[in-house]
C-alpha cells in the first residue's frame, strides 16, 4: 500500500499555503503607511535642526522622502534617518508649513511646522496689544471630535483662564476689535495640550462653520476660520423653558469639637450647548463659603459645627431647558478617538458602571449591528425588553438587572451605560431631575452616548419603557421618542463622573444616602467632627415657569 499518496495529493495545497505565507511576510513590513506622532518643535527658521518620531518611515535606501511644505529635502539636509526617528534641517520656509514622510506605502499624517521669524516677539495680536495671536489652523476642516491644532503667539504658557470658542450659530461679520457673542458660541472643553504658542484640542459638538477664537482673561485673539463639514445628524430644538429651583442640603445629627470643617461639593445645573442653558445663581445662603467652582461644581467650606447644630444650605438657581429631537444616519459613521478624554471616560469601569460585568450580555444586546447608532438602539430596546419599572426596586445591582426584574431610573441608566460601554459606544449617565405636569420634581437619570461627527445623543430608558399619560410621560409613543429625544422637563445637574481633587491633605470624604448627580466625592470631613447626617433634598421648582 502506497502510504505516501494522502500526502502528495494535499502537496499543491501545502505548497501554495507557504508560498501565501511567505508572500504575506514580505508584503506587511511595505504596506505600513508611515505615522508621525511628534515633532520637537513649534517653530523653526531655516537651518534649525528639527526631530521627527514615529513609525514606519521606511529608509532612504528604499526611496523614501521627507517633504516640508512643497519641498522634498535633499540626502544634505537629512542629518539621520531610522525606521522611527528623522533628524533633519529645515530649508528655506516662508510662513508655517505641513511636515510628511512619504515611502512606498503612502503619505503620512502632516505635522505644522511655524515659521520663528514671523511669529510675534511680542504679545502683541494684529489690532489688540497683548491679545492672543493665531497664525495657523491644522487642519482647516474638520467636525466634531475632529482634533485640532492651533499655532500663534501669546496664548500662556498654562491653560489657567484661557478658553478657546468655536462658531456655533454666529453668521455675522466682525470688524477689527469687535469681540464676539458668547451666545452663539461653544467653549472647548477637551484639550490636549495648551502652550504659549501651540493648542491642541477636540471639537466641540454643535459647531458650525465660522471662527475661532482663543480667550485669554478679558482679552480675544483674532478670527481663524474653521470650514465643519455636514454631520452624520440633524436635531430640532423646541421653545425653551425657564425655571427657577430652589437647592437644599441639611446636616444634622452633629457630634463636633472645635476645630472642624465640613466641605460640600454642590452640583450646578450642567449646560450642554444643545437643549439647556448656563445656570445663575439669584440667591445664596451660604455665599462667603463659596471656596472655588470646579467641573460645574461649587465647593463650600462650613467651619466650626456644633455638637446637637442643625446647619442648613439654600440657593436659588435660575436655568432653561429645551425639547430636542435627534435624528442620525448610521450609514458612514466614522470611528471615534478614543484618546479624547470625554470618551475615555464614557469607555471606562468605574464603581457605578460596570462593562466588566457585562460583556456577553452586550453582544446579545447589540445584535450584531455594526454602527454605533443602531448598537445603541438595539441596546436600548433590549433594556427595555428585560427590566420592568419599580419606584422602590429591591436591588440596585448591574448583575441582578440582567436577570430581569425591577429597576428605578438609575437602574435603567447605569445598565444601558454598562452594556454600551462593554459593546465599544461611550455611554454616560446624566443624573438631574425630573418635572412633572404639576410642577413636582424627583430625581432621575437617563443617558448619553457619543456619535462621532455629531456628539452626544440622549435617551431615557426609563420613560422609554413607561406608558403614556401615566403622570411622567405624555408622549404616545414613550419608547421610539425617549431614544434621540428629550423633553423640556429634565434638568440635568451630571453629565458621566465629575472629578474633583481633594480640598485638604488626608481626606475623609463621605456620600449621602441620596443624591442627584454623579460624583466623586459629595462631602469632604476634616478635623473634629466626628459624626452627622446629610440629607440632600431633590430640587424643587420655587416659581412658576
Amino acid at each position: 500500500m502506497d502510504n505516501h499518496g494522502p500526502f502528495l495529493r494535499r502537496l499543491p495545497l501545502l505548497l501554495f499555503l507557504l508560498t501565501l505565507v511567505v508572500a504575506l511576510l514580505f508584503l506587511i513590513p511595505y504596506n505600513r503607511k508611515p505615522f508621525i506622532e511628534s515633532i520637537d518643535k513649534a517653530t523653526a527658521v531655516s537651518g534649525d535642526r528639527i526631530e521627527l518620531t514615529g513609525r514606519f518611515f521606511g529608509s532612504k535606501a528604499e526611496g523614501a522622502k521627507l517633504i516640508a511644505g512643497e519641498q522634498v529635502l535633499n540626502s544634505a539636509s537629512i542629518i539621520a534617518w531610522e525606521n522611527n526617528h528623522i533628524v533633519a534641517r529645515v530649508p528655506r520656509i516662508s510662513g508655517s508649513i505641513l511636515i510628511k514622510v512619504k515611502n512606498h506605502s503612502g503619505t503620512s499624517n502632516s505635522v505644522v511646522l511655524g515659521d520663528a521669524s514671523r511669529f510675534p516677539q511680542v504679545e502683541y495680536g494684529p489690532w489688540l496689544p497683548g491679545s492672543p495671536f493665531i497664525e495657523y489652523i491644522d487642519p482647516g476642516t474638520g467636525g466634531t471630535g475632529t482634533l485640532l491644532t492651533l499655532l500663534g503667539n501669546g496664548f500662556g504658557e498654562r491653560r489657567g483662564s484661557g478658553e478657546v470658542w468655536v462658531n456655533s450659530t454666529d453668521t455675522t461679520e466682525l470688524l477689527g476689535g469687535e469681540m464676539p457673542d458668547a451666545g452663539h458660541y461653544v467653549k472647548v472643553a477637551a484639550f490636549d495640550l495648551w502652550g504659549d504658542s501651540m493648542l491642541r484640542f477636540w471639537v466641540p459638538p454643535n459647531v458650525a462653520s465660522g471662527n475661532i477664537y482663543v480667550r485669554r482673561g478679558n482679552v480675544f485673539s483674532n478670527p481663524i476660520h474653521l470650514e465643519v463639514p455636514p454631520g452624520p445628524g440633524t436635531y430640532q430644538i423646541g421653545e425653551k423653558v425657564y425655571w427657577s429651583l430652589q437647592q437644599e442640603i441639611a446636616v444634622k445629627q452633629i457630634g463636633a469639637f472645635p476645630g472642624n470643617a465640613l466641605y460640600l461639593r454642590i452640583p450646578m445645573p450642567v449646560e450642554n450647548g444643545l437643549n439647556q442653558g448656563d445656570a445663575v445663581i439669584t440667591e445664596d445662603s451660604l455665599e462667603d463659603g463659596l471656596l472655588y467652582r470646579e467641573n460645574s461644581l461649587d465647593i463650600y467650606r462650613v467651619q466650626e459645627l456644633q455638637t446637637g447644630q442643625t446647619w442648613g444650605f439654600s440657593r436659588f438657581i435660575n436655568v432653561f431647558t429645551a425639547e430636542v429631537r435627534i435624528t442620525v444616519n448610521p450609514a458612514g459613521l466614522r470611528p471615534y478617538d478614543a484618546a479624547h478624554p470625554e470618551i475615555a471616560a464614557s469607555l471606562a469601569a468605574d464603581e457605578w458602571i460596570r462593562p466588566d460585568m457585562v460583556s456577553q450580555a452586550a453582544v446579545r444586546a447589540a445584535g450584531g449591528a455594526y454602527s454605533d447608532w443602531n448598537k445603541a438602539q438595539n441596546i436600548y430596546n433590549y433594556v427595555l425588553s428585560i427590566l420592568n419599572w419599580s419606584d422602590n426596586p429591591p436591588v440596585q445591582n448591574i448583575r441582578e438587572y440582567l436577570v430581569g426584574g425591577l429597576a428605578d431610573s438609575e437602574g435603567y441608566s447605569f445598565l444601558f451605560c454598562s452594556l454600551a460601554r462593554a459593546a465599544r459606544v461611550p455611554a454616560r449617565p446624566v443624573g438631574g431631575i425630573l418635572v412633572d405636569a404639576n410642577g413636582k420634581t424627583r430625581r432621575w437619570w437617563w443617558t448619553e452616548f457619543w456619535i462621532e461627527g455629531f456628539g452626544w445623543v440622549p435617551a431615557d430608558p426609563a420613560l422609554g419603557d413607561m406608558e403614556p399619560d401615566d403622570g411622567w410621560t405624555r408622549k404616545v409613543k414613550p419608547a421610539e421618542y425617549y431614544f434621540g429625544g428629550l423633553d423640556e422637563r429634565h434638568i440635568a445637574f451630571s453629565r458621566g463622573l465629575m472629578v474633583s481633587k481633594p480640598a485638604q491633605p488626608a481626606a475623609n470624604y463621605k456620600t449621602p444616602g441620596s443624591f442627584y448627580s454623579l460624583q466623586e466625592v459629595w462631602e469632604e470631613v476634616s478635623g473634629n467632627l466626628h459624626s452627622y447626617k446629610s440629607f440632600w433634598t431633590v430640587p424643587q421648582i420655587a416659581a412658576p415657569q
